[in-house]
């Protein structure tokens, strides 16, 4: 089963500054598969574009897996 981490990255940043790249490597060297969106407006963010910004993502990046029946 694949591993996933999604990191956001907070008010006027981006998933390219500060610590975010490097805590991306440390986990991926440990077999997670790591996702870092871009959030909208950052500079000027509302809650509702966020939102729905953290929902197509891990909607679109979770596959829910079904129990083996055999």
């Amino acid at each position: 089963m694949n591993r996933r981490v999604f990191i956001i990255h907070g008010w006027g940043g981006n998933p390219e500054n500060d610590w975010i790249p490097w805590v991306k490597s440390q986990i991926s060297n440990k077999g997670f598969e790591v996702i870092v969106p871009k959030m909208p407006d950052t500079n000027n963010p509302r809650i509702e574009p966020w939102i729905k910004k953290t929902t197509e993502f891990s909607r679109t990046n979770t596959r829910r897996r079904r129990p083996d029946r055999s």
